[in-house]
């Protein structure tokens, strides 16, 4: 069965001097109990591609991440720059497409801006405003010129809305996400971590609002609220959720074996591992 990972960051040497590919993702593996391999430790990028191939990985999403304190008042967490992550999806056009990280606080001409990475190749726009200065919550007001471009651009919109959000878990409350999504009802958004530790809210945010995609990331499976995931995908959600690796908090190997141990129907398994990406980013 073919693979569309919809979030990952390859490990471009920008990627491999932050933290995402020392400590956060070690400790990341081991709550999860997943094994630290040589790839995470001491891969490249034409490693990595070669690694995601050989199980069964088609096409990745590369997403950077903006500069910020991080979830965490006080922190310091190195960003992921759009020019390398682009340059990645260029590097391997036949396998690989670019999602653009920005902060929302530091866009002066949201329209112009947003609308400039679309027309360099940028298939989305990731925010995680809980992560960058302020601290955000994503039904903020300061925000809402942000939705507005991404809104007229036609981009779908990740927003981090779960696991470490910001500095408490009301960042990952999916009531903000509610708001934002009627607010704007033709605006495609990707919640990302699915919003845990939420799981069963985020799933009603799912029923209500079409618009809205799942992307339980690295919460699924194998910790709480794996259970209403898929109460979810086996009825109204299975057209809006999308496979993420995450990586490189998981490895392949590990994640979609994780996966398969699910039994999940056939049909199930080919919306949330190829299909609704597919329809979102290549129709």
């Amino acid at each position: 069965m073919k693979v569309f990972d919809a979030r990952c960051l390859p490990p471009i040497p920008a990627a491999r001097k932050t933290f995402v590919y020392t400590k956060a993702s070690l400790e990341g593996r081991t709550k999860r109990g997943v094994p630290i391999d040589d790839l995470l430790l001491h891969g490249g990028t034409e490693d990595f591609v070669r690694n995601f191939i050989a199980n069964g990985v088609e096409k990745v999403i590369a997403v950077g991440r903006p500069v910020g304190p991080g979830p965490n008042y006080g922190g310091t967490y190195e960003g992921v720059g759009n020019d390398e992550i682009l340059a990645f999806a260029k590097a391997h056009s036949d396998r690989a497409m670019a999602l653009a990280a920005i902060d929302g606080n530091a866009i002066a001409r949201p329209d112009a801006e947003i609308a400039a990475l679309k027309e360099r190749g940028f298939v989305g726009i990731l925010m995680m405003p809980g992560w960058c200065p302020g601290h955000l919550h994503v039904d903020d007001p300061a925000l809402e010129r942000i939705y507005k471009a991404v809104n007229a651009a036609k981009l779908p919109l990740y927003l981090m809305g779960g696991g470490f959000a910001g500095p408490d878990i009301s960042w990952s409350d999916p009531a903000r996400f509610d708001r934002v999504a009627a607010a704007y009802p033709q605006m495609t958004i990707v919640m990302v971590y699915g919003g845990h530790p939420y799981v069963q809210a985020a799933m009603g945010v799912i029923y209500r609002r079409t618009n809205v995609f799942c992307m339980p990331d690295s919460y699924f499976p194998g910790v709480t609220g794996e259970a209403d995931y898929i109460s979810a995908m086996r009825t109204y959600g299975a057209d809006r959720f999308l496979y993420s690796s995450n990586f490189p908090l998981f490895s392949y190997e590990n994640h979609l074996a994780r996966i398969a141990d699910l039994h999940l129907p056939d049909d199930i398994m080919e919306k949330f591992l190829w299909r609704n990406a597919e329809r979102l980013f290549l129709s």
